[in-house]
């Protein structure tokens, strides 16, 4: 499991194990000390190797970046693969990984959330090269999701959808994410509806 750990040293990317949801182990991820959040670990080794999205905040970063590891602790090739879109729009201050990318026959589907500049975060969709996760192949271009309901609207933060877990469950997805910072919730999708034939994705 990676977390966000927060005290007032800054924000680092923690990682934890268990085998039975009681009793965690912890684990140090050894890089260069920075602020850093949203990561997303892939679900399966890649050519042999552990990959981690996330986002280093002391690099002013806004984008999702992707890191490689052998062995979980060590995490090496860190560079941005996917920034906002500019334009004005509904990510266009900043965009972060949020659950763990899902293996789909189109590549890795990645539900991640935009921030625009009032603020208000979404939640998107994009695909992945499934042997090369750094390549991009297509991102749709409005949010899948968006603050309506008053427990999205009003709450610690307000005006907030923020992605944190999403499964396959037959024909659908799950996507459990936090609204308004306050309480959890969760919104289903058909795979249909998100991986259609309309939707062309270029090979990698």
């Amino acid at each position: 499991m990676t977390y966000t750990a927060y005290s007032e040293k800054g924000m680092r990317i923690g990682l934890a194990s268990t085998d039975n949801f009681i009793k965690w182990q912890r684990h140090r991820l050894e890089w260069q000390e920075m602020n850093n959040k949203n990561a997303a670990l892939f679900p399966e080794k890649i050519n042999g190797k552990y990959v981690l999205l996330h986002r280093p905040m002391d690099k002013e970063s806004v984008g999702i970046w992707i890191a490689y590891s052998d062995n979980l602790t060590e995490w090496y090739g860190h560079r941005e693969v996917m920034a906002p879109l500019r334009d004005g729009g509904w990510e266009s201050r900043k965009i972060g990984a949020g659950a763990p990318p899902i293996r789909t026959e189109k590549g890795w589907l990645l539900i991640y959330h935009g921030v625009d500049e009032d603020e208000a975060y979404r939640l998107g969709a994009a695909i992945f090269c499934l042997d090369d996760p750094s390549k991009l192949l297509y991102r749709y271009p409005e949010p899948i999701l968006e603050p309506e309901t008053y427990y999205e609207l009003i709450g610690e933060v307000p005006r907030v959808v923020f992605a944190c877990g999403a499964c396959e469950v037959k024909d659908k997805y799950y996507v459990y994410y936090g609204g308004a910072d306050k309480v959890v919730c969760v919104a289903t999708i058909d795979k249909e509806e998100i991986l259609g034939e309309e939707i062309s994705i270029p090979s990698c």
